[in-house]
């Protein structure tokens, strides 16, 4: 495998330093849900996504993580986050104000959010799940963390987060 990236190394480095326990998958650089099928990476939990997203003045910015299997309702978000629509956000923005590039976006990417711009949302199914496995900031592997842990990670932010 690759070594890894400076963006994996942190995400590592601040759970571990919060006592945040994991288990680490590495696999192939994973762009989709369906990629991480083709490649039957064993991870146990459930799989899931983050998309980025913007409304549609561009003042708002969400990160957004689901169950890797489900369709986002971005209408009824959109409401939720009182915007009338919301689009996803072009890989500069990404790259400017969560530091990572598409396919390595994860809820770890709210670390990056500086100038705290970015809503983290999280989808109801995600808090439910007995464990869950995300990227660390890095497509080449997932982390899977209990709910326990997902829940302990969610608390060290210094962010506000949404369940939806």
């Amino acid at each position: 495998m690759s070594p890894k990236s400076a963006e994996w190394l942190k995400v590592e480095k601040y759970l571990q330093s919060k006592g945040i326990t994991f288990q680490m998958y590495e696999h192939p650089p994973i762009f989709t849900v369906a990629e991480g099928k083709k490649y039957k990476i064993n991870a146990p939990g459930l799989g899931c996504k983050s998309l980025f997203l913007k409304g549609i003045k561009e003042t708002k910015y969400i990160l957004y993580t689901l169950p890797g299997e489900k369709r986002a309702n971005l209408r009824r978000l959109a409401e939720e986050v009182g915007e009338k629509r919301l689009t996803f956000a072009k890989p500069a923005e990404l790259k400017q104000l969560l530091r990572v590039t598409p396919g390595s976006v994860s809820p770890f990417s709210i670390l990056n959010d500086r100038q705290k711009k970015v809503i983290l949302v999280i989808d109801r199914e995600v808090t439910q799940a007995k464990e869950i496995n995300v990227h660390p900031n890095d497509n080449q592997a997932s982390l899977v963390l209990t709910q326990e842990m997902f829940r302990r990670f969610l608390s060290t932010l210094d962010h506000q987060y949404r369940l939806f």
